[in-house]
C-alpha cells in the first residue's frame, strides 16, 4: 500500500461533513476515467465509514488507480447511462462519470455514490 497523501477539498463548503473531492495522484494515461478527480458524496462516505479500515483503504486505492490511470474492474450499469460499478473483492462501488465543460481545463470527475457488499448491492 502507498502512503501518498490525498488533497481533500469541500465541494459545497456547507459543513465539515459536506462531500469531499479527492484528487488522484496518478498519471495522465489517456482513458475515459484517467486523469480525473474523485468526489465522494455523503452516503458513500457513510458506507465507507462502516467498512473495516483495510477494506476502506482498498476501495480508496482502487479509485485512486481508476482516476489516475483508468485501470480497474469497471462495468457500466445496464439501463442507467453514465453510471458504473467498480469491483473491489466482495465490495461494489457505484459511481458516475462527470465530464468537465468543453471550454474548461479541468479533467472531470468520478463521483462515488455508494459502496456496498455484493450481497446488498443488487437488491
Amino acid at each position: 500500500m502507498h502512503s501518498t497523501p490525498l488533497a481533500v477539498t469541500s465541494n459545497t463548503g456547507a459543513s465539515a461533513r459536506s462531500p469531499r473531492s479527492r484528487s488522484a495522484w496518478g498519471s495522465s494515461v489517456a482513458s475515459v476515467f484517467g486523469g480525473r478527480t474523485v468526489e465522494i458524496i455523503r452516503k458513500a462516505e457513510r458506507d465507507l465509514a462502516k467498512l473495516p479500515p483495510k477494506d476502506r483503504a482498498r476501495v480508496i486505492e482502487h479509485f485512486e488507480r481508476l482516476a489516475g490511470t483508468g485501470v480497474g474492474d469497471v462495468q457500466a450499469i445496464e439501463g442507467e447511462p453514465g453510471k458504473y460499478r467498480l469491483r473491489v473483492g466482495d465490495l461494489r462501488a457505484f459511481f458516475e462519470r462527470r465530464d468537465a465543460p468543453p471550454d474548461s481545463d479541468e479533467p472531470g470527475a468520478i463521483v462515488v455514490i455508494r459502496v456496498l457488499n455484493r450481497r446488498e448491492a443488487y437488491r
